[in-house]
């Protein structure tokens, strides 16, 4: 029975509780642990809910056999609708952390059971630049002072989207901010919400060329994404309250698309400003595509996956594994994709279980290159792989320009 620290999660063991095999399950992580236990099988007639007031986590599972991606979107949508409930009925509130890097899952892949650990690390990346006039003498000059720019409605939309914690408030935000930014520049003609976008749109990108901030794999041009994309996939589902066609906050799509298309559609509303309101903002910043360029000469020197049992919190000063001489394993298997998304690369290891005792529960997770460098995932309650073939560890870097608009929550 594959687990995190007390819960059950899934595989071919079968639930502690009554022995029925769950072939699906996944792990999220809580802003704080539970005041009271609890099992809750009414919500889904599929998924069962279970929570631990010893532990920060909150475990969806199904005896049915879901694809991988349907374990995260129906697992997640469950534990969102338990949360609720508890909210109200018992006055507990509490939040998902972090749901698109963080989690434990347990799946199937061709008959075998497969426990995987995702976790994500920060590169976070900042410059500053100072300039000085000299006379003719060679004495500093005063800078002349830069003009503040005119306040317009759009920035307090930005200033909300940024400020938030949420990404789908922060995602309404900055899609509010956006149209109140083209119709400061294009003011709303009454030929419908979608026409009026569209013909503002091309008028943007006719004058300043908006190709670059689409997704490279995406078939049509600017126009087409930021409309169907952005606005009628995204906006539209997120702004209205109705039952039917909508996106509840904390749901459907998961919380991994709506922070994707933040990332894509703040660059575009900078670019917009810069060019149309001569507003300067930010500062440097790596783009994504010199992050991936970095993350690919990393990746290529992996060398290492290890696992430990050593309970032994992380310190900044760990160099080793097991710094209390617990049992070390190294993995089977190595790889890595620096492409993973926009901002993002990933590191990933594979282990037999075989090679793991049923009693270990594993807290360590090690990644080494042939500079030394390490990787360290650490699991408080630890993950006990039994009932699975394979544990499987993917470590997500994220980057994180400071001098620039925040796209992380």
């Amino acid at each position: 029975m594959a687990s995190v620290g007390g819960i059950y999660v899934g595989g071919g063991e079968g639930s502690p509780n009554t022995g029925e095999i769950f072939f699906s399950g996944i792990c999220f992580f809580l802003d704080r642990i539970p005041e009271n236990s609890d099992i809750n099988t009414s919500i889904s007639e599929d998924w069962e809910i279970e929570v631990n007031n010893h532990q920060n986590q909150i475990v969806a599972r199904s005896k049915k056999c879901y694809d991988y991606e349907e374990i995260i979107t129906h697992g997640y949508d469950c534990c969102q609708i338990f949360l609720d409930l508890k909210s109200v009925l018992h006055h507990e509130s509490y939040l998902i952390k972090n749901a698109e890097f963080e989690y434990i899952i347990v799946y199937n892949e061709n008959g075998s059971f497969c426990v995987r650990d995702v976790s994500k690390s920060d590169f976070i990346m900042g410059s500053s630049v100072s300039i000085q006039i000299l006379d003719k003498d060679g004495s500093a000059k005063e800078l002349p002072k830069e003009e503040e720019p005119k306040w317009i409605q759009a920035f307090r939309y930005y200033r909300l989207s940024q400020t938030d914690l949420d990404i789908y408030n922060a995602y309404r935000n900055l899609f509010l901010s956006f149209e109140s930014l083209i119709d400061a520049i294009f003011p709303y003609v009454k030929v419908g919400e979608k026409n009026w976008l569209i013909g503002s749109i091309h008028k943007i990108h006719k004058t300043y060329p908006l190709d670059s901030f689409i997704p490279k794999q995406y078939p049509k041009g600017p126009v087409d994404y930021i409309i169907e994309e952005q606005y009628e996939k995204i906006r539209c589902g997120l702004f209205h309250a109705k039952n039917r066609d909508i996106i509840v906050p904390l749901t459907k799509p998961n919380p991994s698309e709506i922070l994707e298309a933040y990332q894509y559609l703040i660059p575009i509303w900078r670019h917009v400003l810069t060019h149309y309101k001569d507003t300067l903002i930010g500062g440097g910043e790596m783009t994504y595509d010199g992050f991936r360029d970095l993350m690919e000469y990393f990746g290529k020197k992996i060398t290492k996956f290890v696992v430990s049992n050593d309970p032994t919190p992380i310190k900044n000063d760990n160099n080793c594994i097991s710094p209390a001489n617990y049992t070390v394993i190294i993995g089977d298997e190595i790889g890595y994709d620096a492409k993973y998304g926009p901002g993002l690369s990933l590191i990933y290891g594979k282990i037999s279980t075989s090679r793991i005792s049923e009693k270990e529960y594993l807290h360590r997770f090690w990644f080494e290159n042939q500079d030394n460098l390490v990787q360290l995932n650490y699991r408080d309650d630890g993950i006990n792989p039994k009932g699975t073939e394979r544990l499987e560890c993917y470590q997500i870097t994220r980057l994180i320009n400071k001098n620039t608009s925040k796209t992380t929550f």
